[in-house]
């Protein structure tokens, strides 16, 4: 303070935020995504499905779905339990796939659509760090898992860059509109 005050020169902390590439202090739109719970804003709408599971199995469970009143899940996740992999699915690629004659008996882990080694992040995760992690990992999809200090919990939800984009942009929607 004293320095930027008598010298006109940024204080050294200043000085080394923005050598590190930090704002100070942040935007608001970071400040959001700082304050905001990857929870709050993943797609829980998923359904996890082993890897050897036929095409024409999942077409049956969807169509059951639809039967019982409960929507079409958004994303087909594939979890091998002994090695930990998991794959991801959208089941409108999985659907469009069966309606343009793609075998029935084809299994779920050799659909040339499925994106595979899907990282995993923890469910109380901040929506920025999440972001970056998107942008480092060149994926557009996370998986979210609920951890514990010793293990990897189950699957909770899927994010995605649309899920965040759409929730920042609802978010300065409704501070514009107040």
């Amino acid at each position: 303070m004293t320095v930027s005050q008598v010298f006109r020169k940024k204080s050294v902390f200043m000085s080394q935020l923005e050598a590190l590439g930090l704002e100070y202090p942040p935007p608001p739109l970071g400040q959001h995504l700082l304050r905001t719970s990857v929870e709050n804003v993943i797609s829980r709408n998923y359904l996890v499905l082993d890897p050897e599971t036929n095409t024409g199995e999942v077409c049956q469970l969807m169509k059951t779905d639809t039967v019982t009143g409960k929507p079409i899940p958004e994303w087909i996740i594939v979890a091998s339990e002994p090695t930990g992999d998991t794959s991801i699915l959208i089941s409108k690629d999985l659907l469009h796939a069966l309606n343009s004659n793609v075998a029935t008996s084809l299994t779920l882990n050799k659909m040339p659509q499925l994106t595979k080694e899907l990282p995993h992040i923890d469910a109380r995760s901040t929506l920025a760090k999440e972001l970056s992690k998107l942008d480092h990992a060149g994926t557009e999809i996370l998986c979210v898992r609920r951890s514990t200090s010793k293990t990897i919990g189950p699957i909770v939800g899927v994010l995605n860059r649309h899920h965040i984009s759409k929730h920042t942009a609802l978010t300065q929607q409704s501070v514009i509109g107040q």
